[in-house]
């Protein structure tokens, strides 16, 4: 049952879009399966008490969650006719329709009649939380393509409304709390050029990145931009062995410009757009970026993986992770060596952390402030235009106050992170990194809720300061 319910870290999972369109979303470097039933655990001869329904907007993924709803209310069995023309092609690359009909009908469906209870979402992405006949609430996490089709799900137990912090002292105590190690750092610079540290949580110990990293392989695209050997509308070809999971923006798609690429690589957190970059400008050239950076220990960052060598290391067959975690560089740099070329196929049921092993890419909160100043740094119109498509799908950030706002988040097995550096209307700068990690998938998820529901608590309070 928990490859089944394993729903869904597909595209554009995760409302923050820690990845944009997503927990990492299109880009999260997790394999398709992570997450357990939780509607199967619940006591079947407990009668929930059900909050009064509340009303689902009309709009795309609105229309999506009333389809879902009702589908898993009916009387009769979820079949997989009943999905026709509703799954993207990055949701099946995931997960089959036979799979999600049989999570449906196994683990959510016993616990109906379900109501909404809770909304809130965008145009393509919402969580709902439904109140059932049985059982604790869930939340229902929704994410659609732009072709209006379903490109992620995920149910959760419901995290509950998100309490609001009303000063950064009860932000930092609250983010100490968490259940995961949580490294943060949060910083405004006014206008005059004078710092503050607003919040500070070991801010110099390593952590787990997820797709943050891909803040280093957009400097490494930069450098090579300003110094002439690569341009934005320079052609890439996509080949069959650059493709990751989940195959992303560009599925049968032969030639996309360094900028699309690139575009897709920070605000979707395209996985495939990404290691098609490192193609072209050479994993040495990101390793340089690090450095460049000042990073603090450049050599946690090498050898610097694609995320197709994450996937084929972490989840594949092998016994990768054991001998990453004991190997040194060169060796580790054998390994690549070893999967190069190799199809990418991940071993079924295996939906442990891997981070532990030190198969991630792995930072501090001060290198990844440290990066958004470089790449800030760098006045070029098109890497603020690529940082600030996406600022975090779902949050609720006031953009009167805070008019530029760069975001880059990242989820994986048991690690969720995100990172901002916004601009106030008065020209002060906010800098937020917030890196969480444990090793149950399951608590990373549930701290979804409280994380960045702190962190627009600080865009709240640092408005005012």
């Amino acid at each position: 049952m928990r490859r089944l319910l394993a729903l869904l870290l597909a595209a554009a999972l995760a409302l923050v879009g820690c990845s944009g369109s997503d927990p990492e979303s299109a880009g999260s470097t997790a394999p398709a399966a992570t997450t357990e039933s939780t509607a199967e655990e619940a006591p079947v001869d407990a009668t929930a008490t059900v909050e009064a329904p509340v009303e689902i907007p009309d709009t795309g993924v609105g229309e999506m969650a009333t389809f879902l709803v009702d589908l898993v209310n009916q009387d009769e069995e979820v079949l997989t006719t009943d999905l026709d023309g509703r799954l993207s092609p990055i949701l099946l690359d995931a997960i089959s329709a036979e799979e999600l009909a049989e999570v449906l009908n196994s683990a959510i469906r016993p616990a109906r009649p379900f109501v909404v209870t809770a909304y809130q979402g965008s145009d393509t992405q919402a969580v709902a939380t439904l109140g059932g006949e049985l059982g604790a609430p869930l939340d229902m996490s929704l994410a659609l393509d732009e072709d209006g089709l379903l490109s992620g799900v995920l149910f959760t137990p419901s995290a509950g409304a998100h309490e609001s912090a009303t000063s950064i002292e009860e932000v930092d105590s609250r983010l100490a709390a968490l259940p995961t190690t949580t490294r943060a750092l949060v910083t405004l610079t006014q206008p005059d050029g004078s710092t503050s540290e607003l919040l500070s949580l070991d801010p110099d110990d390593a952590a787990p990145l997820a797709s943050i990293f891909k803040l280093y392989v957009l400097l490494a695209v930069a450098e090579a931009v300003d110094d002439g050997s690569l341009a934005w509308d320079e052609q890439l070809t996509l080949t069959e062995d650059l493709y990751s999971l989940p195959a992303g923006e560009f599925e049968g798609v032969f030639e996309v410009t360094v900028r699309e690429a690139a575009a897709a690589m920070i605000s979707v957190s395209d996985n495939t757009a990404t290691d098609l970059l490192i193609d072209r400008i050479g994993r040495e050239a990101v390793e340089s970026a690090v450095v460049a950076a000042e990073h603090f220990d450049p050599s946690l960052m090498r050898p610097l993986l694609t995320t197709r060598e994450l996937f084929q290391l972490g989840w594949g067959e092998g016994g990768y992770p054991e001998r990453w975690s004991e190997a040194d560089e060169s060796a580790r740099r054998g390994m690549l060596e070893e999967i190069a070329g190799s199809p990418l196929v991940v071993e079924e049921g295996n939906e442990e952390a891997v981070w532990d092993e030190g198969l991630d890419w792995f930072a501090s909160a001060q290198d990844i402030a440290a990066v958004h100043r470089v790449l800030a740094a760098f006045e070029d119109p098109v890497v603020e235009e690529i940082l600030t498509i996406n600022p975090g799908i779902g949050l609720e950030l006031d953009t009167t106050a805070w008019p530029v706002i760069a975001f880059k988040g990242g989820s994986s097995v048991g690690v969720l992170t995100g990172s901002w550096r916004a601009e106030r209307e008065d020209g002060a700068v906010l800098t937020v990194v917030v890196l969480t990690s444990t090793t149950d998938p399951m608590e990373s998820i549930l701290a979804q809720t409280e994380v960045f529901g702190l962190v627009e608590d600080i865009f709240v309070i640092a408005a005012r300061t």
